[in-house]
């Protein structure tokens, strides 16, 4: 079974439509239709075995009979995605690949780097001019040293490095963040994708929620200042939002980065301002989970109080000044969101805190927001906000702003 870590980076760092349906197990070489394809497998399983005398003999009789697609087929089955062939033995198909002029297609380096290829091998694949897309991005992400990563970027195009500023934040290998931010595009400070890009594509791999950060993200979580204030200076934008509603601000807050927090609110980050002091309980149940921070929020055990006419606000989604339904809030410096839906006095919430769900019941007394949980991790607590516009509401020692 391959890799569904491997897949993903094998697709990020440009693999074709091809390389997809191979690598999902949709293809193999030996579909009908392709008249040289079994000559391929034999081609790869003398490369296997070690047997390059047969694997040349191969190549001389029949490599100018292939098809483009089978050429390609030689590259991706004997060198590029061969993890049950040793690297020396990739290393030497791909020398006679190279030499025989087989085409490789239009696949790329940074399969066989993904898909543990040596440095020799990688380094070889370079100077014999596959392209290079990704090849960088996969160089950090598999650990190779600062000299081999600083071979491949030098190598590299500006658009070979869409994703490589957020795999050096990611991986924490700070000391190329600047060189990247020099040599890619302006727009890759800023790479990622969201849980709906991905679904939107028909990826077939598990989302990771880590593809929804920036560089900037990872860097103010980790506390470092100089990659922070670089990527800032170089457009990163500071309020976007990470899959479980955090962004650069809020991360740099949870982990008591107050410098970072301040640079990025001085430079434009929203919603973020200090939390006031979180409220004692008002009653003594059993501890509930925490949504947050080192204490959990007050509650009272009681059901909700039933809603009393208000002139102003309602849990409708028409998209009026005074409706609250249809929105989604999001706790100020902490991973926590809710969303509304209702009409008039009465609806439902959704409470996301940390990745845990809750669900319950909403209503609207006066300028009072009473939420009711029915399920999930806060089951039976109420929590109450006041309702201060449709952008901000406080109360339970949190403020939830509108995003």
């Amino acid at each position: 079974m391959k890799s569904r870590k491997n897949v993903k980076n094998a697709c990020r760092f440009g693999a074709t439509v091809i390389a997809l349906a191979l690598i999902a197990g949709c293809a193999s070489s030996g579909s009908s239709g392709q008249a040289s394809s079994a000559v391929v497998e034999n081609f790869t399983a003398a490369v296997k075995a070690g047997k390059f005398s047969k694997a040349e003999k191969i190549i001389k009789k029949r490599s100018r009979k292939w098809s483009v697609r089978d050429q390609g087929f030689a590259w991706f089955n004997a060198v590029l995605y061969a993890k049950e062939i040793s690297n020396s033995n990739r290393l030497r198909a791909a020398q006679l690949l190279k030499e025989y002029n087989v085409s490789w297609d239009d696949w790329r380096l940074s399969l066989a780097i993904s898909f543990d290829g040596s440095v020799e091998l990688a380094r070889y694949l370079a100077s014999a001019g596959l392209p290079l897309s990704g090849a960088a991005e996969a160089a950090l992400s598999k650990g190779f040293s600062d000299e081999d990563v600083q071979f491949f970027l030098d190598k590299s195009a500006a658009s070979d490095l869409k994703w490589a500023i957020h795999t050096a934040a990611q991986k924490r290998r700070w000391n190329f963040i600047p060189l990247l931010i020099a040599k890619a595009d302006a727009d890759a400070v800023n790479t990622r994708t969201t849980r709906d890009e991905h679904t939107s594509a028909g990826n077939s791999w598990e989302f990771d929620p880590a593809d929804s950060r920036t560089a900037l993200m990872f860097a103010a979580e980790a506390g470092n200042f100089p990659s922070v204030q670089a990527l800032v200076q170089a457009g990163a934008k500071v309020n976007l939002r990470g899959d479980d509603g955090e962004t650069a601000a809020s991360l740099a807050y949870n982990k008591g980065e107050t410098d970072i927090y301040n640079y990025l609110k001085a430079n434009g980050a929203v919603d973020f301002d200090p939390l006031p002091a979180r409220p004692q309980a008002q009653s003594t149940p059993a501890p509930a989970p925490s949504y947050g921070g080192s204490s959990s929020p007050s509650y009272t055990s009681t059901p909700a109080p039933a809603p009393v006419q208000s002139a102003t606000w309602s849990l409708g989604s028409m998209g009026g000044a005074k409706d609250l339904g249809g929105m989604w809030y999001s706790s100020v410096g902490r991973n926590y969101w809710m969303n509304l839906t209702g009409s008039g006095l009465s609806g439902s919430v959704i409470l996301n805190a940390n990745g845990r769900q809750s669900i319950g019941q909403a209503s609207i007394s006066g300028d009072q927001l009473n939420l009711y949980i029915t399920a999930g991790p806060f089951v039976g607590q109420q929590f109450s906000y006041t309702i201060v516009n449709n952008k901000l509401l406080q109360g339970s020692g949190e403020n939830f702003y509108r995003y």
